[in-house]
């Protein structure tokens, strides 16, 4: 009797289906995973990165503000505070990678120049940028920069005005721009990672200066591209004779600005009328959780 238990038991396909049926589980599982993770992961984490650049540039809009507000009230005892998040979170129980970023203030990419015609002597008033960096793995990477009292946005594709800055003409020939002069302090000028870190701003100094009769502007920047675009429409829609700019190039060649002058050439005889007013602004400016002097 009980070799014939022993028999059936031996035969048995119960125990051999409860495995495969297991094994079967197991392998639709990770199927089912694989799945996931190569088709709709990378979907979730580009859109949350691309979330993450719209949280950046809400930050920059608000960093814009803070220094426009500085700017307008002078007071050199307020500090305004705007904090940044330099990445975004990877997928929790899934594989993912999560991104990064980095944000520098760098006092010394750009100057703006004047010439004018009463004493042929050229004047130069620096200003400076901060710049977010990020470094996505999903989405694509993107340049935000505050210069000169405009936020930009650079990518491969190009760049353009996401805030334009404040030039504008007050009568027919005084050209009107603000010149944001960035002075870091503390020694804290970048930051890196996924974290989120403030910018803090100070009101340092502003000073008032108009030059009449300016034959000549140039300015250097990074961007040097996008702001003689924009000024050229600007001196195009005021009926403003002037010169197509002329690319400036520095001692190895690359071109780091450009070069617009007054009146129109082709009009030789004609004299320059054009007024410049500047508002120069300098504001101190660190990357920290406080302020160090």
């Amino acid at each position: 009797m009980l070799k014939l238990n022993l028999r059936k038991i031996r035969y048995s396909n119960q125990g051999v289906a409860g495995i495969v049926v297991a094994i079967l589980l197991i392998g639709l599982a990770i199927t089912a995973i694989g799945f996931v993770q190569s088709t709709y992961v990378p979907q979730w984490m580009e859109k949350k990165e691309a979330e993450h650049m719209d949280t950046v540039l809400n930050q920059y809009s608000q960093l814009k503000y803070a220094i426009d507000t500085i700017g307008l009230l002078k007071q050199k005892n307020s500090i305004i505070t705007t904090p940044f998040t330099l990445g975004s979170k990877e997928m929790p129980f899934l594989s993912s990678i999560r991104s990064y970023g980095s944000l520098e203030i760098e006092p010394n990419n750009g100057k703006f120049f004047c010439v004018s015609t009463l004493d042929d002597k050229e004047e130069f008033f620096p200003f400076g940028n901060i710049c977010y960096s990020s470094k996505n793995g999903y989405h694509i990477n993107q340049n935000y920069i505050y210069e000169n009292g405009a936020v930009i946005l650079s990518q491969d594709k190009g760049e353009r005005f996401l805030i334009k800055p404040d030039i504008f003409f007050e009568s027919d020939d005084q050209l009107c721009l603000n010149v944001i002069k960035l002075v870091p302090i503390g020694g804290k000028t970048s930051a890196g990672g996924y974290g989120t870190y403030p910018i803090q701003t100070k009101f340092k100094d502003s000073y008032e200066q108009e030059i009449i009769e300016v034959n000549e502007i140039r300015m250097h920047s990074p961007y040097h591209s996008l702001w003689s675009k924009y000024i050229i429409n600007i001196l195009n829609e005021n009926n403003i004779g002037h010169s197509q700019p002329i690319d400036e190039v520095d001692g190895e060649g690359n071109i780091i600005g450009f070069k617009i002058t007054f009146p129109n050439p082709s009009e030789p005889e004609e004299k320059s009328h054009l007024k410049v007013y500047l508002n120069v602004i300098e504001i101190l400016c660190q990357i920290s959780p406080g302020w160090v002097e």
